[in-house]
């Protein structure tokens, strides 16, 4: 499916996509380049899939004749139509695409656009399903420019090729040093941005995540006139199951990617909205309970509590499985083990800058001494089971 694909894939999914990004673009301001990411955002992507582009890419993965024939019969001489109600339209032939909801439509997708490694080499790329970022790196500001817009026409071209198209519209632009830069691809203009989205998070060039933070607590403060809607109608059972769902859900998303780099300001600012969250869920207006109270009253833990947590499970995972194989071979290339803690391991950090340490490669260590019990030998239900007994606030 090639490395950079995270998308229908066991053991990927978009927190590891991000993570990906992270350490391509640490690794490479460590190495003091001039450093830039793009997005790219397919327009329709299923629905474009070429039967004769597929059944090339097929034969080159040495996929048997035989099922070959089965998977060309299967998206050819499609037919469809759109029905309201009684009025139904005319039946059309789908002359392009790959079924969407099916099992085999998201593996034929990957194989489609597997090529995207190759064609923008040596630059890095990863995606999600439709969603690519590519790392383009250079030795001057010059370099990269010129660089950039030379990757970008090879990679709108090949997508041209295989009866694709780029949203240009929603191509966004990101540096990672102090300065702007500004392309023109198709006789469009793309200027660099301060932050973009990427996956359901905001990058900002900075690496702080501060942005995306101030993302979360707005969207906390949205929350507020609901919930307390809904708990004038239903009872604190019920709200539990809506804190986590819709409040926690929300604020822990890629946890993994961007929790270790708060600054105490910012950590401050997020347990104070979700602590708010709590008060209208009590109808505790006038502030008579302390924090402990409302977690003990709600059964919640606290955020910080949970955010660890979840980049714990993270980083579990992917040392225990070793997926995705690329960004679990870098972190336990910087592990050993330790005979002073027998069941655990130690990892090195080996940034340079700040910038790498926002990679979760750089950060395990720390992540890991705060795991107070043996865990190499645990499957990930039980290290789970561990880890919530552990009852205190870390400090990363």
């Amino acid at each position: 499916m090639g490395k950079f694909q995270h998308g229908f894939r066991k053991g990927h999914n978009t927190e590891t996509a991000i993570l990906d990004l992270m350490e391509n673009i640490t690794t490479e301001v460590e190495l003091k380049k001039f450093v830039c990411v793009y997005s790219a955002d397919l327009t329709a992507a299923f629905d474009l899939l070429r039967k004769e582009a597929l059944i090339v890419q097929l034969i080159k993965k040495g996929v048997p004749n035989y099922l070959i024939n089965t998977i060309s019969e299967y998206i050819t001489d499609r037919f469809g139509y759109v029905q309201v109600e009684a009025s139904r339209s005319i039946v059309k032939r789908i002359r392009a695409g790959c079924i969407q909801g099916s099992i085999i439509g998201p593996l034929l997708f990957n194989i489609y656009t597997n090529q995207l490694q190759e064609i923008i080499y040596p630059n890095k790329a990863c995606a999600y399903a439709d969603d690519a970022y590519v790392v383009v790196s250079a030795e001057s500001e010059t370099e990269l420019k010129e660089k950039l817009e030379n990757t970008l026409k090879m990679h709108f071209d090949w997508l041209k090729s295989v009866g694709m198209e780029c949203n240009l519209a929603k191509t966004e632009l990101i540096t990672f040093f102090d300065g702007e830069i500004e392309i023109t691809i198709d006789n469009a203009n793309v200027k660099s941005k301060e932050n973009i989205k990427a996956l359901g998070l905001t990058l900002d060039k900075k690496l702080s995540w501060t942005e995306h933070v101030e993302r979360v607590i707005k969207k906390c403060r949205g929350l507020m006139y609901g919930l307390r809607y809904v708990r004038n109608n239903v009872e604190l059972e019920v709200m539990k199951s809506v804190i986590r769902a819709q409040v926690i859900s929300r604020i822990s998303y890629g946890a993994a990617v961007w929790s270790h780099r708060l600054s105490y300001i910012m950590k401050t600012r997020l347990k104070s909205a979700y602590y708010k969250i709590l008060r209208v869920v009590l109808r505790d207006f006038d502030f008579k309970h302390n924090r402990a109270a409302l977690l003990l009253m709600t059964g919640q833990e606290d955020i910080i509590s949970i955010l660890f947590k979840r980049t714990s499970v993270a980083l579990f995972r992917m040392v225990s499985t070793i997926l995705p194989t690329e960004l679990s071979t870098t972190i336990l290339s910087k592990s050993y083990y330790n005979e002073r803690t027998p069941g655990h391991l130690s990892f090195f950090d080996t940034s340079r800058t700040k910038f790498g340490r926002a990679c979760i490669s750089n950060v395990a260590g720390k992540i890991a001494h705060e795991w107070k019990f043996d865990w190499l030998h645990l499957s990930q239900c039980q290290f789970k089971q561990h880890l919530s007994k552990q009852c205190t606030v870390p400090r990363i």
